[in-house]
C-alpha cells in the first residue's frame, strides 16, 4: 500500500518562532506511526500543520495524494481526518452526547454511537450529562472518543492520549487503540514509549523542529542510542527505563 499522509518539507512560524524545519515524513496507509521527541520538539505544531491549523509557510503536505495547503481546516476534516487533542478540548456546556456528535463527519448520519460506548462504556452512563460534570481523566476520554466515533475517518491524529491518565484509564485508551487502529491509519504523538512500543509499525523523531530518524518501531527497541540521544526515555534490552 502507498502512503495516505505526506509531509515533505514542511516548515512551520508560530509568531517569531521557527517550529518546525523542514519536516519530512510519510504515513502509509493502514498502519500506525509515532510521532516521538522531547517537549517542545514540534510534534503537536506537525499534527497542527496538517489540519490547517499552523499553515506551513513552505513546503507541502498530502492526503491521499492531494495537497491540504491553503484548504480551511473545516474542510481538511470534512476529507476524512479525525484529531484527537492533547488536551481535555471538550464543549464543557453540551452533553457527551452532543460533543460526540461533535466528530461525525456527516451530521445526518447514525446517532446511536455504539462503537464509542462499546470503547467506553462509562460515556453511554452519561450521556445525558454536561462535558463539565466528567473528571479530568474522563474529558480527555470523551475527547479521544470524539475522535474515533466516525467510522468512516481514514486517518486519525492523536496527540499524547494517555498524558496525565490513571492506569485505569491508560488501559481504556490501549483497548480503544487496539479497536480503531484496524479501521483507519493514525499519526500518534506519544511520549510514552510503551504506547508506541505496542502499536506503531514504524517511528518518527522530532528534534529542535526537524525530522532525525525515522524507521521500524523494531529497530528503536533495538538501538537504546536512539532513544537517549533524542527522547526523554531511553530503552534498555528493549524495556524502558
Amino acid at each position: 500500500m502507498g502512503a495516505i499522509l505526506d509531509l515533505t518539507d514542511v516548515h512551520v512560524k508560530i509568531e517569531q518562532a521557527y517550529v518546525l524545519q523542514g519536516v519530512s515524513f510519510s504515513v502509509p496507509e493502514g498502519e500506525l506511526v509515532a510521532l516521538l521527541g522531547r517537549n517542545g520538539a514540534g510534534k503537536t505544531t506537525t499534527l497542527e500543520s496538517i489540519l490547517g491549523l499552523c499553515p506551513p509557510f513552505e513546503g507541502e503536505v498530502e492526503f491521499k495524494g492531494e495537497s491540504l495547503i491553503g484548504i480551511p481546516p473545516f474542510k481538511i476534516a470534512q476529507k476524512g481526518i479525525g484529531y484527537s487533542p492533547d488536551s481535555a478540548r471538550i464543549f464543557s456546556e453540551l452533553t457527551v452526547t452532543e460533543n460526540l456528535k461533535m466528530g461525525l463527519l456527516h451530521h445526518d448520519g447514525p446517532k446511536n454511537f455504539k462503537a464509542a460506548y462499546e470503547l467506553f462504556p462509562f460515556l453511554e452512563e452519561h450521556k445525558e450529562n454536561l462535558g463539565k460534570s466528567l473528571s479530568g481523566g474522563e474529558q480527555k476520554l470523551l475527547a479521544l472518543a470524539r475522535a474515533m466515533v466516525d467510522e468512516t475517518l481514514d486517518l486519525l491524529l492523536i496527540d499524547e492520549p494517555t498524558e496525565g491518565l490513571s492506569p485505569e484509564n491508560t488501559q481504556k485508551v490501549y483497548t480503544a487503540l487496539e479497536e480503531v487502529k484496524d479501521r483507519a491509519s493514525i499519526l500518534l504523538v506519544a511520549d510514552d514509549l510503551e504506547l508506541a512500543k505496542e502499536f506503531a509499525e514504524e517511528y518518527v523523531i522530532l528534534s529542535s523542529g526537524a525530522d532525525q530518524e525515522s524507521g521500524d518501531i523494531d529497530e528503536l527497541i533495538r538501538n537504546p542510542d536512539i532513544a537517549e540521544k533524542y527522547l526523554s526515555t531511553g530503552v534498555r534490552n528493549g524495556e524502558t527505563k
